[in-house]
C-alpha cells in the first residue's frame, strides 16, 4: 500500500492585510482564523523509520492496477541447432534459372527488329516529322537519342540473360 499525504485544506494566511477601506469595514469585523502552524520539513520515506501516520493527514491509496498491454504475440522461429548458421541466400534451382533465361531470350528476339529499325532511323539523319533535341548547345538527331535508349534497354536484357544462364550451371 502506498501512503499519499493530503494537501492542506486552506492556504497559509498573509502576515498583515492592508487597512480596510470604509465600505469594507463591515466585512472586516468578521472573525479571522489564526494562521496555521508551520509544517515540519518532510523526510524521505526511505530514511524515516516506519511509523503509523496520523489518520487526518494521510490517505491510504490502493495498489495501482498493472499496466494494460495490447500486444499480440507472434511466434518467432529460432535456430535450435548447436551451430549458428549465418543468413545465406538460397539460389533458385537450375530449372527456374533456365525458365527465366528462356523468357528473356524471347523478349530479346521480340525487341531486335525494333532496335534494327531505330538504328536505321538514327543513321538516316534528321527526320522532319520529329523534332530535334538541343543538348549542351548542340543539336542531336531525335532518332539517335531514341536508339541509344533502346540499345541500353536491350543491353540490360542481355546482361540479365547471361546471369540466369550462369545460374543454370550453378555459377554465381
Amino acid at each position: 500500500m502506498k501512503y499519499i499525504p493530503k494537501p492542506d485544506p486552506e492556504p497559509p494566511q498573509q502576515q498583515s492585510p492592508p487597512p480596510p477601506s470604509p465600505p469594507a469595514a463591515a466585512a472586516a469585523a468578521a472573525p479571522v482564523k489564526p494562521p496555521s502552524p508551520p509544517r515540519a520539513p518532510r523526510v524521505s520515506p526511505k530514511l524515516q523509520p516506519q511509523a503509523q501516520p496520523k489518520p487526518s493527514s494521510v490517505t491510504i491509496a490502493p495498489n495501482p492496477p498493472p499496466p494494460i498491454t495490447t500486444t499480440t504475440s507472434i511466434p518467432i522461429r529460432t535456430n535450435t541447432s548447436p551451430i549458428a548458421k549465418s543468413p545465406v541466400r538460397v539460389s533458385p534451382s537450375a530449372k527456374h534459372e533456365l525458365i527465366r533465361y528462356t523468357k528473356i531470350v524471347r523478349r530479346l528476339k521480340w525487341k531486335l527488329p525494333f532496335l534494327a529499325s531505330g538504328y536505321a532511323l538514327a543513321l538516316k539523319g534528321r527526320d522532319p516529322k520529329h523534332g530535334d533535341a538541343v543538348i549542351s548547345g548542340g543539336v542531336l538527331n531525335e532518332g539517335e537519342i531514341m536508339f541509344k535508349l533502346d540499345f541500353f534497354e536491350y543491353y540490360m536484357l542481355i546482361e540479365r540473360a547471361l546471369v540466369h544462364l550462369l545460374g543454370v550451371f550453378g555459377i554465381t
